[in-house]
């Protein structure tokens, strides 16, 4: 039997490190919370199994992007990207925070399989994708990253600036 997972509203949240010259030694945080310009539910990497509705990741409104997967089954990645953010140049990225709100159908052993970052069309940087807890069927967000989480990279402004920076999100049971 097919198993629901029901995802909406990848939100965005990029925590800077921006360092100013005037104040010398001086940290400062700068948060942006973006929703994505731009939404594929069939990027493959191996997976037949196709998100439907995959726009319906763009904002938190209760409607979801979904994929049915049977047992042992993997999703393809929904992809999320072009955040339209216009981070200095001169800044320092020194994390990132992937929040994104989720249920599954009631009874069913969906996980997150793989949540990478995504540059240029190549996936990147650390698997924040736990394989280990199972979705709730209560509506939820749950954080991947952190503030002083680059994923493993050295992310440039230029990166996450571009519109092909983005988020892949991939499902298993």
């Amino acid at each position: 039997m097919a198993k629901c997972i029901n995802r909406s509203g990848l939100i965005f949240l990029l925590l800077l490190q921006i360092l100013f010259a005037e104040k010398a030694g001086a940290t400062y945080w700068c948060l942006t919370g973006r929703s994505p310009g731009s939404v594929t539910g069939n990027v493959s990497y191996g997976s037949s199994i196709n998100w439907s509705q995959p726009n319906r990741s763009i904002g938190s409104d209760d409607l979801y992007s979904k994929a049915s997967v049977k047992s042992g089954e993997i999703s393809k990645y929904l992809e999320d990207k072009d955040f339209s953010f216009s981070i200095p140049s001169d800044a320092t990225v020194s994390g990132v925070v992937v929040y994104i709100e989720r249920k599954a159908d009631a009874g069913s052993d969906i996980r997150d399989y793989s949540i990478r970052l995504e540059i240029n069309g190549s996936v990147v940087g650390t698997d924040h994708g736990t394989g280990n807890s199972v979705w709730s069927s209560t509506e939820g967000v749950y954080q991947y990253g952190g503030s002083d989480d680059s994923w493993g990279l050295t992310l440039t402004p230029s990166d996450v600036n571009s519109s092909t920076f983005g988020v892949l999100d991939r499902k298993s049971t």
